[in-house]
C-alpha cells in the first residue's frame, strides 16, 4: 500500500514539474498519473488468472503474492520499451510532446522505484525480456520470488 502512495506522489511531482515547464498542468498531471500511478492496473491480469472468478480482495491484490502462485509476471504495461516509444512520439508529435514527456518521465520513476522496492534485476522490467523468458517469475530475481 505504501508503494502505491509513493507511485502517486512521484506521478504528481512529475506532472507538476512538466506542467511548470510546459504551462499545461492538466495534461501533464493527467498523463503522469496514467503511466506512474494507474499503471499498476496491469497487475489485474495475473490476479484474475489466479482468482478465476472468485471474489476480489484488495488486501490480497495489493500484496502481490499471487505472482508466485501464478509463477509468472506479465505486467504488460511495465516496460522500458514504452519510455523509448513515448520519447520518440514526443519528437514526432511536438504539439503533444507534453503528453509523451509526462508519460515517459512518470513511467521511468515508476519503474525505478519498483526495481529498488522489489529488489529485482534491471532486466525484469523489460517487456521484451519477460516475453523471451515466457514471463517466468524465476528469472527476475525479485525479493518476492
Amino acid at each position: 500500500m505504501l508503494s502505491e502512495v509513493i507511485h502517486l506522489v512521484l506521478s504528481l511531482l512529475v506532472g507538476l514539474v512538466i506542467g511548470q515547464i510546459s504551462g499545461d498542468f492538466f495534461r501533464s498531471i493527467t498523463f503522469a498519473l496514467i503511466s506512474g500511478f494507474f499503471l499498476d492496473l496491469d497487475h489485474l491480469v495475473d490476479y484474475i488468472i489466479i482468482k478465476r472468478g472468485k471474489s476480489f480482495s484488495f488486501k490480497e491484490f495489493s500484496s502481490g503474492r499471487y505472482f508466485k502462485l501464478v509463477g509468472k509476471i506479465r505486467l504488460f504495461a511495465h516496460g522500458y520499451e514504452y519510455i523509448v516509444l513515448f520519447l520518440l512520439l514526443a519528437l514526432l508529435f511536438p504539439a503533444n510532446s507534453v503528453v509523451f514527456y509526462a508519460l515517459a518521465a512518470s513511467l521511468f520513476f515508476h519503474l525505478a522505484f519498483d526495481i529498488i522496492h522489489n529488489k529485482c534485476k534491471f532486466s525484469a522490467y523489460s517487456l521484451f525480456y519477460r516475453l523471451v523468458n515466457h514471463f517466468d517469475i524465476r528469472v527476475f530475481g525479485c525479493k518476492h520470488n
